[in-house]
């Protein structure tokens, strides 16, 4: 009669848990990095060192006079450092013109105009590429033909505007210009003191 066969004992559930759990305390832990927030691929919105130099171009319309339209245009250029998360702050140089006009009868010359002053941009959150800009500064005019004046004041602008991309935006801008001493046309009844510009154009940052 053959010998019986001894086999093994198996492992039940219940003794078989203990030994999965301690091998689970010594397998070391894997870290696995949470995937960026979408946020943070937006980029070039807010991204640290958005400084540096630009450079822009618009054109649109504007008013020394009451009710009578003139064509504008300005190039302006300048710098502009990074002041914050969303804000840059800079200097500016412009250089415009308003073209010559008639209403009624009545001829308005061209002006040629400048301005040296100061700027800054604040984007509407970290992810947002619409930025609003406020600008103010200097400025000097001289009116063409023979009765022309030479005037100066201070300016001061507000804008909306977007970003395309790291490098370009369109924006919306409009300014007031404000003169240091009136004067008068129209056999001296009709004061001039200030005059306006609303104009859309595109920048190119560096």
């Amino acid at each position: 009669m053959p010998a019986p066969v001894e086999t093994a004992p198996t492992a039940t559930a219940a003794q078989a848990a203990p030994a999965a759990a301690t091998a689970a305390q010594v397998a070391p832990a894997v870290h696995v990095d949470a995937p960026p927030a979408a946020v943070q691929d937006a980029g070039y919105a807010y991204e640290e060192g958005r400084g540096g130099f630009f450079l822009g171009a618009k054109g649109g319309r504007g008013w020394v006079y009451d009710d009578i339209d003139q064509s504008a245009r300005e190039l302006n250029a300048g710098y502009r450092w990074q002041a914050g998360s969303v804000t840059l702050v800079g200097i500016e140089l412009a250089r415009g013109e308003l073209g010559a006009a008639s209403e009624g009868g009545f001829e308005v010359a061209e002006v040629d105009y400048g301005s040296i002053g100061v700027n800054a941009r604040f984007n509407f959150g970290r992810s947002s590429p619409v930025y609003a800009l406020v600008r103010a500064g200097y400025w000097s005019a001289e009116e063409k033909g023979d009765y022309g004046m030479d005037v100066d004041g201070g300016y001061f602008g507000l804008g909306l505007g977007v970003d395309i991309n790291r490098h370009v935006n369109l924006g919306l801008t409009y300014t007031n210009y404000v003169y240091f001493d009136s004067y008068y046309w129209g056999d001296g009844y009709y004061e001039v003191n200030r005059a306006d510009t609303l104009m859309f154009g595109a920048e190119v940052r560096f």
